[in-house]
């Protein structure tokens, strides 16, 4: 129990203001020691805090000799499952940390031995565990003897306040670990902070997910973009078309299914990690067709069907009864009130070929076939509006002149040396903005790439005040045309670090040198292979202990 209730750090009084306070954790003997040390404990954390105050002193825990003991009126751990769940998470964290710093970190010095309560005070402002675009994640932690206070908004302040916390915990050569005298005061920068995982170029199983998802909280990132389905593979499992699966998936085995994805849902939201979900259309649907006849368009060549199919047909008599039936369905199970409608890469040949579209488009006075696709964006936003959703787009529904609603969010990918004009285009004409361009994890450079995606802000495109209020944030992607269960882990992590660290900071790191990035970055590389996560390198180096 000795971690567990070192980490079960509030034990809380509910009261009539909705304020959570003061938990005691008690030692079983004279084993809290105050020592100087002659480290820069702020290189530990990542990402950097807004504010991070700390001294040369610092405090260790006898592993062996101290006992807590937690004093609790009430039953706090039952009724918030969320901090009960991260409390047992941190405490294997701290229990199984391995030696991580040299060992000139410590200068033993005028030892003393403090005796009394150790007492950390969790103060949140409400009650509320609603998971939502607008949720704070703020908190302010102070960390000394004989008191530390972690103080947040709501729980999910809590849980990033936790995560700071843990990184303050160090141990030493002599199998000891030592926290840090420090204050934080910390919020994200920008509210959208997410990495796009594609699940239909190679399925990734349910729990190496849960595992992303443990690693981005830990990195404080908030957003899950679950790019679920494609053209190679339809794995999601819907009950109300079930041959979408059955005949669009590689096999049964590569199925997500309803109580699969309630599982990846909880465990994200659990960790304050919002799913957005994405099923891109109308391109992109190759798979789509396999389990949804009459769905895709006809191509023809000499004015003939040829036997090939294109993009989603918005003039069908199965396209809107069908992606009716199916977005209620993918609404009833995804909560949160954004998703991802994709529309990139629409290819229009297919739809200029088809005799039907033709006659349609000569009748409807549309000369312009992205005229077509903006009948059929439209549309499906009208409908899932309807269904009480917002709604994020690619940028090519932008680009090719579609008028859309206001409120759409537009995600800029294309042109990473060139995002800037995008981004300029895209906020100038109103739009709230999303930037991936600069950070395609996937891609594999032979140069520190790590340095690439640390520099990259995306607010610097020249834009006014304005502009740059309608930037919500940006996202890691990682395409798995060559990324499944077998190198995933090791493909994101760090390198989706630094792209962490620009969205929580904001641009107040990003002029630090290319030396002390490198240091940063290695060291919480180390922090993620001591949590068992086999985090790639930066380069020639090594860690305290050799990956096993």
């Amino acid at each position: 129990m000795l971690w567990d209730i070192l980490f079960i750090l509030c034990s809380v009084i509910l009261s009539v203001y909705c304020e959570f306070s003061k938990v005691h954790i008690s030692p079983k003997s004279g084993s809290y020691v105050s020592i100087t040390t002659k480290t820069n404990i702020s290189s530990y954390v990542w990402p950097y805090p807004i504010k991070m105050t700390c001294t040369d002193n610092a405090y260790y825990i006898l592993r062996n000799e101290m006992h807590f003991a937690l004093m609790s009126p009430g039953e706090f751990p039952n009724s918030h499952p969320i901090l009960s769940n991260a409390f047992n998470e941190y405490y294997h964290i701290i229990h199984d940390l391995t030696k991580q710093i040299p060992d000139s970190f410590i200068q033993k010095s005028k030892f003393e031995v403090e005796l009394g309560f150790i007492q950390l005070n969790v103060t949140l402002d409400i009650d509320d565990a609603s998971l939502t675009f607008d949720t704070k994640e703020d908190y302010n932690l102070s960390v000394g003897y004989p008191a530390s206070t972690l103080m947040a908004t709501n729980v999910y302040g809590a849980l990033r306040g936790i995560e700071t916390f843990s990184q303050l915990i160090l141990e030493y050569s002599d199998n000891q670990l030592y926290v840090h005298e420090c204050d934080v005061n910390d919020a994200p920068y920008f509210k959208h902070r997410g990495i796009l995982y594609d699940t239909s170029r190679h399925f990734l199983p349910v729990p190496l997910l849960k595992t992303h998802l443990d690693v981005m909280a830990w990195n404080k990132f908030n957003i899950f973009h679950w790019h679920i389905v494609d053209m190679q593979a339809f794995p999601y499992v819907s009950d109300m078309f079930p041959d979408m699966s059955a005949k669009g998936a590689y096999s049964s085995r590569h199925t997500y299914s309803k109580s699969d994805v309630q599982e990846v849902i909880t465990h994200a939201n659990m960790h304050g990690i919002r799913v957005m979900v994405e099923f891109d259309t109308p391109g992109h649907t190759d798979s789509w067709g396999k389990g949804q006849p009459g769905l895709l368009t006809p191509c023809y060549t000499d004015d003939k069907p040829d036997g090939t199919y294109g993009p989603i047909n918005a003039i069908s008599d199965v396209t809107w009864p069908f992606l009716t039936g199916l977005f209620k369905e993918i609404v009833s199970e995804f909560k949160y009130q954004y998703i991802h409608l994709g529309g990139d890469e629409v290819n229009f040949d297919c739809w200029k070929s088809n005799p039907y579209i033709q006659q349609w488009m000569k009748e409807s006075n549309y000369t312009d076939y992205a005229m077509f696709e903006q009948f059929y964006m439209n549309k499906l936003i009208e409908l899932v509006e309807q269904l009480g959703k917002s709604y994020v787009v690619w940028q090519e529904v932008f680009d090719n002149g579609n008028k859309i609603k206001q409120d759409t969010i537009i995600h800029v990918w294309k042109d990473s040396h060139n995002w800037e004009e995008e981004m300029n285009n895209v906020t100038a004409a109103g739009y709230h903005a999303l930037l991936s361009s600069c950070w395609y994890i996937n891609l594999i450079s032979h140069t520190p790439d790590y340095e690439t995606y640390f520099r990259c802000d995306p607010e610097k495109f020249g834009g006014t005040n304005l502009q740059e209020i309608l930037v919500l944030g940006g996202e890691a992607t990682i395409w798995a045309e060559l990324v499944d269960g077998t190198n995933s882990l090791s493909r994101v992590w760090p390198r989706a670090s630094p792209i962490a660290e620009r969205l929580w900071t904001g641009s107040s790191t990003i002029d630090i040198s290319n030396d002390e990035l490198y240091d940063r970055l290695h060291k919480h590389r180390c922090r993620l292979l001591n949590r068992g996560i086999p985090a790639e390198p930066l380069g020639p180096g090594y860690c305290t202990y050799p990956w096993e």
